[in-house]
């Protein structure tokens, strides 16, 4: 029967990957296979093996992998991938697949397979909680992903201070670390975190820092419902990735993003795949919610 597990968060990718990186990558975690390899060239070698399929089938295809590519691969952690990058290749997030228990497992050899050999790192902390209740937290320091015990973090509100201070300031990296490091209000005071939520709206204002705040909200979830009013314009932004990480905060926000129902449904059909797929999956959440499912 397997057992499930449902995540929270995701990995940042350093550097993003490149274009031709981002789309083996997709491939490869909708179907266990790589892209074929361009005409005349070596197709790629994994733990033994060699790996095709046609680019042009996975990229139109957003169900599980085909019949005949359904089978474990030696070397593999397990039959399915259940981690696949952002659409604009800064991270790697769960896919929402079911029973997927070799997580910890599948995340290193990602890292060791594909990132590490391309030159990228990966950090940061996703949490997970079993269908038991029983909790935890990935952790991805140095390239390295492990699994560890989910204890409460203390003097979070003493770093929060701290950020909204960068965020304030006038050093641009700092302010761009300070935006993505504001997910931990989840855990302060509440009048720290309504404080977090309005810097980060005003944030959103910021060309450079707009994606990040957009992934600092959708990560404070309900806490950051009355950010609602400020995302909902960037649904309908020219640039896709900024509509891809709108629809992915608007999703978490409860029944508060009920209002932005209508433009979630017209983005179903964007020419973009993100906000395509960012949509569907924005507007499940929504409709579980408001549901009470």
């Amino acid at each position: 029967m397997g057992y499930s597990v449902f995540f929270e968060g995701r990995f940042v990718i350093e550097p993003s990957l490149t274009p031709e990186q981002l789309n083996t990558l997709t491939v490869f975690a909708r179907t266990g296979r790589t892209p074929r390899a361009p005409s005349g060239a070596a197709p790629p070698q994994l733990a033994g093996e060699t790996f095709v399929m046609h680019v042009e089938q996975a990229a139109h295809d957003d169900s599980a992998a085909p019949a005949e590519l359904n089978e474990r691969v030696e070397g593999q952690p397990s039959r399915f991938c259940c981690w696949r990058p952002t659409p604009d290749g800064r991270a790697l997030e769960w896919d929402g697949c079911e029973k997927f228990s070799a997580y910890e497992a599948w995340a290193n050899f990602l890292v060791e397979t594909f990132l590490a050999p391309w030159g990228r790192r990966l950090d940061g902390r996703v949490s997970w909680q079993g269908e038991d209740g029983a909790t935890g937290v990935l952790v991805a320091a140095n390239s390295v992903v492990t699994d560890e015990p989910d204890a409460p973090d203390t003097g979070v509100d003493d770093d929060v201070r701290a950020l909204l201070v960068a965020v304030r300031g006038t050093d641009a990296q700092m302010r761009a670390m300070a935006v993505h490091d504001l997910t931990c209000a989840a855990d302060a005071s509440e009048d720290l975190q309504r404080e977090t939520v309005t810097a980060l709206c005003e944030a959103l204002k910021d060309a450079e820092l707009s994606k990040r705040a957009l992934e600092s909200l959708g990560e404070l979830g309900e806490t950051a419902a009355k950010a609602v009013p400020a995302v909902m314009p960037l649904l309908e932004h020219p640039d896709p990735q900024v509509r891809y990480w709108a629809t992915f905060a608007i999703g978490r926000m409860g029944t508060a993003a009920q209002a932005a129902i209508p433009l979630l449904r017209k983005l179903t059909t964007d020419a973009d795949y993100g906000p395509r797929h960012g949509a569907i999956d924005a507007l499940k959440r929504i409709e579980a919610e408001t549901s009470g499912d």
